[in-house]
């Protein structure tokens, strides 16, 4: 004959602790507003993505990978945030230190800043390298230089993440969050 399981009452009831100086990556304070700001210059690149490939379709691609790669970046760091946001108050959460963190700073930065120089470039130069328009120099406009503002922001933001996160600057914990002083 089986036992019945033992039922405890409600009021007796105590969930799991939570560590509260258990470590986890992706909670540097600025990761909302870079992580906007990348979606935000995805969404410009992309919305001139179809009028490249109609001038060349290597102008094309360029505009779709950049808004791939910028949106796959932003996104990521917003969720690897949401998801150590709410680890904080999980006893059994899904996040922790990751070591690549620093590195993934450090390439948002750099691309973005690649991205930026050649905006730059094809105004004050020319288009360089390949295609229909080699040599010949784009025009400035609003949405363009909006675009490159906020990829300069990325990189400067995200470059100083990256190196407050390498230092050990940047808190950690709940506790670390949560630290009167």
């Amino acid at each position: 004959m089986e036992e019945e399981p033992t039922q405890i009452p409600a009021s007796e009831f105590r969930p799991p602790e939570v560590d509260r100086d258990r470590k986890f990556s992706f909670l540097h304070p600025s990761i909302p507003q870079v992580g906007v700001m990348s979606l935000a210059a995805a969404g410009l690149h992309g919305g001139v993505t179809g009028a490249h490939f109609e001038a060349w379709v290597g102008y094309g691609v360029f505009f779709l990978v950049s808004t791939v790669l910028q949106l796959f970046w932003g996104g990521l760091a917003l969720v690897k945030f949401w998801e150590s946001k709410e680890a904080l108050n999980d006893p059994y959460p899904r996040a922790g230190v990751v070591s690549w963190e620093s590195s993934f700073y450090r390439a948002g930065a750099w691309g973005n800043l690649a991205i930026a120089l050649l905006y730059v470039f094809t105004r004050i130069w020319g288009v360089p390298f390949v295609g229909p328009s080699v040599g010949e120099k784009e025009a400035w406009d609003f949405y363009g230089v909006a675009t490159t503002v906020l990829e300069v922001l990325i990189f400067f933001q995200a470059l100083r993440m990256s190196g407050e996160v390498k230092r050990g600057e940047v808190p950690m914990s709940w506790n670390d969050l949560h630290r009167e002083g």
